[in-house]
């Protein structure tokens, strides 16, 4: 081959060359950057995959349909509905009644008093009745959550006086004023409500001797005696119920006090015997605190 093919040939390999090693670079750039992209791209859309996948984890699976509040009724509402509620045996004209969100749910109590329909007060006991249901959403409508009854010598229906929480579980009883006792002497008792369980009963009360009651209370007030029974709350929060039984002595200047106090300790009012001691040193010559 003549030298001048010779130089053509070997200067049109090194020109194919060199292109082809530019070319290769450009490509192997193109690669890297769309390569760095694609990685980028991935873990971008992998992250916001988790993210969401966790978020979705932390949502209920169901939702929790909502409490039916009971409305309020009215008062024309309630005076039709408490003659269904006690049946025939008591008096609905004359029953007494109070609306309490006892468990705090929404949903209205009524606590209602009443005494039978044949009631003779002069040569017989009667019969009270305390009842509690929980009103429904529509009306008439309504769920028992528990009675008492009782026979005494009455001289009218019971009295509601209120309702507190004397025990602490968030749950108010009820106090009531039972409409019998003597000439300067009256009973009070105390009623506990558990929605819940559907079920209300005499508060119980363990005295001295050991013995579980029911807190009922023979009040008196008289010239030379009286006593009390009273729910209190202390300054830590808790509850405890003390009777105060007072007798003045004839030609003395100072008063005979006892006191039985009791605390409440997850079930019943039980007495303490230091509690009253202490209750007591604190009184003055005529039994006051």
């Amino acid at each position: 081959m003549p030298p001048q093919s010779q130089r053509y040939v070997i200067g049109s390999f090194l020109f194919f060359q060199f292109c082809y090693s530019k070319l290769m670079k450009r490509i192997l750039s193109l690669i890297l950057i769309f390569g760095t992209l694609g990685v980028g791209i991935y873990f971008v859309q992998h992250q916001k995959s988790e993210n969401d996948i966790s978020f979705q984890e932390t949502e209920p699976d169901t939702q929790v349909e909502p409490l039916a509040i009971t409305p309020e009724p009215t008062k024309s509402d309630i005076q039709s509905l408490i003659p269904q509620i006690l049946g025939p045996q008591f008096n609905a004209s004359t029953a007494q009644y109070t609306l309490e969100d006892i468990d705090q749910n929404g949903n209205y109590e009524l606590i209602i008093t009443a005494i039978e329909n044949t009631a003779d007060f002069s040569s017989r006991p009667t019969t009270a009745t305390i009842q509690v249901v929980t009103l429904g959403a529509q009306a008439q409508q309504y769920e028992r959550v528990g009675t008492i009854t009782y026979q005494e010598w009455l001289l009218g229906t019971p009295e509601i006086k209120e309702t507190k929480d004397v025990t602490g579980d968030g749950q108010p009883e009820i106090m009531l004023s039972l409409m019998y006792g003597g000439a300067a002497s009256w009973a009070e008792g105390a009623v506990q409500i558990d929605i819940p369980k559907k079920h209300i009963r005499w508060l119980p009360v363990r005295n001295e001797q050991g013995q579980t009651g029911d807190a009922i209370f023979l009040l008196s007030t008289a010239a030379n005696h009286w006593n009390n029974a009273e729910f209190t709350k202390t300054e830590h929060g808790t509850w405890r119920l003390v009777e105060t039984f007072v007798q003045q002595l004839p030609f003395e200047d100072h008063a005979q006090c006892t006191i039985h106090a009791y605390e409440w300790n997850g079930s019943l009012f039980a007495y303490n015997a230091d509690l009253s001691q202490q209750i007591l040193s604190q009184m003055d010559a005529d039994c006051q605190p």
